[in-house]
């Protein structure tokens, strides 16, 4: 085999991996979910915690809200504790877990945010918020600065 034709094996191999991947995170970013996992994306955002629950998939219940990001490892080690704690509240049928998910404004942190989400079967409802927005929310929530960064 020439040097020429194994460069272009080698250029083919990595441009069919590069659109692979690229065909991968259009279809996670692009995820509306599943029966389980639903993503409330509006066509505005919500301004606040009394804005989001009148969503039409939350309005009316009982809400167990969980504040969380990608980089947070206290959060992640959590998420192995939830099969259990839906276990114990699975009589309950007007209860609804809400995760607010933080934007860190790190490139492809939606992507991470929604793989992350499908890999630890977080099901509920789901909103991924700016950082200015999730701190606003956080404060009218828990009544204190963000200590999650």
């Amino acid at each position: 085999m020439t040097m020429k034709k194994i460069i272009k094996s080698i250029v083919g191999l990595f441009a069919a991996i590069i659109i692979a991947f690229g065909l991968y995170y259009w279809s996670v970013i692009n995820s509306n979910g599943t029966e389980k996992i639903s993503y409330i994306e509006p066509e505005t955002d919500y301004e606040s915690f009394s804005d989001i629950v009148q969503h039409p998939d939350l309005k009316g219940k009982v809400i167990y809200v969980d504040y969380w990001h990608t980089a947070c490892s206290p959060c992640l080690e959590e998420f192995q504790h939830l099969p259990q704690l839906k276990e114990n509240f699975k009589e309950y049928s007007d209860l609804v877990f809400l995760y607010l998910g933080k934007d860190r404004s790190v490139p492809g942190e939606k992507f991470r945010w929604k793989r992350m989400i499908e890999r630890k079967h977080l099901t509920g409802d789901h909103y991924f918020l700016t950082n200015a927005k999730y701190d606003k929310i956080w404060f009218e929530t828990v009544k204190e600065p963000s200590r999650i960064t």
